[in-house]
């Protein structure tokens, strides 16, 4: 089996994982991703909150994707199964997305997590999505998450 293609700019952009994208149905994800590497156990695979297809880790709620996130020291890293396109990402620095919003006519603005001083969050008002970065002594982002939100996106 050929591994499924991945572009990291659909991923930051429009929050869309291979045919998944915030919002498909569990049902849907298992169609086109196949069986989860791994899933929270405090249920059966089918009911599961967490599914994990490599390093991304996709989160339910009344059976549809609300958030994907990742947390993973490599982010990107492709596997057996998932083949990303990283050509427009070198650094993976804050600097870098916004670098890459602002060429793509993105709106964003970028907030300080109201919990987490060590957290900055770049907010797509636009595409209701919101993106989290830890950032690291070197400015690396090591973390983050796209998100459905309502009015209160949680900044």
């Amino acid at each position: 089996m050929n591994p499924i293609q991945i572009d990291i700019h659909d991923v930051l952009l429009l929050g869309r994982f291979g045919e998944s994208q915030l919002g498909t149905t569990r049902s849907e994800i298992f169609a086109s991703l196949g069986p989860p590497d791994n899933y929270s156990s405090e249920a059966p695979q089918e009911m599961a909150e967490i599914w994990k297809y490599g390093n991304m880790e996709f989160y339910f709620q009344n059976h549809q994707i609300y958030q994907i996130f990742s947390d993973a020291d490599d982010i990107f890293k492709s596997n057996s199964r998932i083949k990303y396109s990283k050509d427009q990402f070198t650094k993976f620095d804050q600097d870098e997305f916004e670098s890459f919003y602002t060429k793509n006519s993105i709106k964003y603005e970028i907030r300080a997590d109201k919990y987490d001083n060590d957290i900055s969050n770049l907010h797509l008002p636009d595409k209701h999505i919101k993106l989290s970065f830890r950032i690291s002594n070197a400015c690396l982002i090591d973390s983050f998450s796209i998100s459905i939100f309502n009015e209160n996106p949680g900044f």
